[in-house]
């Protein structure tokens, strides 16, 4: 029972590190998208 509920425990650590990684390249991959869209429109002006 201890070690399911260890098991348990790192699971959930881990889905929170994902989801903060997640987080983390979605900030970054909209960061670059927008650089991207404003050299798009520098260009095309």
């Amino acid at each position: 029972m201890s070690d399911r509920s260890a098991i348990v425990s790192a699971t959930h650590d881990t889905r929170d590190g994902i989801a903060s990684r997640h987080a983390e390249i979605g900030a970054i991959v909209e960061a670059q998208a927008g650089i991207n869209t404003s050299h798009r429109v520098m260009a095309a002006s």
